[in-house]
């Protein structure tokens, strides 16, 4: 078994680079060199990519908390997922979760067409309130 499949399979477990450097036999120095050489990124940064890609799978069931899809994922804690999370995305597993779920999607497209034609009417009936007004002050001044 390579390090790569190992780390693939045990992925949600605590892994240590000295641990899995000593299991491969080498340093941890000379073992982080040759990973980085072989996969083009850290060991650590690797772990990080698999634990994020389980996540992304398991936030596509809604049943499961942001928390227990953070400890699934070998997470020891919600904001360290959190934030790497939003490192490899640009957005937070909540907004994922939400731009994965159509219909969620769906609602909040229709909720914020709704206030927008909300604040147009609105805005309509404030210019025409003004438009109103400046033609009352102009037919007075007129008529003066």
């Amino acid at each position: 078994m390579t390090v790569c499949d190992y780390i693939d399979v045990h992925f949600a477990e605590d892994l240590l680079l000295d641990e899995i450097a000593s299991m491969s036999g080498f340093s941890k120095y000379h073992f982080e060199r040759l990973f980085k050489e072989f996969t083009n990124m850290s060991f650590y940064k690797y772990v990080n990519r698999k634990r994020i890609s389980h996540a992304e799978q398991l936030l596509g069931d809604n049943s499961l908390s942001i928390t227990d899809v953070a400890i699934q994922s070998g997470f020891s804690n919600q904001s360290s997922f959190i934030r790497m999370f939003k490192i490899m995305n640009g957005c937070t597993p909540t907004d994922f979760r939400r731009m994965k779920d159509p219909d969620t999607h769906e609602k909040r497209r229709k909720m914020i067409f709704l206030i927008k034609e909300f604040r147009g009417i609105h805005l309509v009936i404030i210019i025409n309130t003004k438009i109103d007004k400046l033609a009352e002050e102009f037919d007075k001044m007129k008529g003066e």
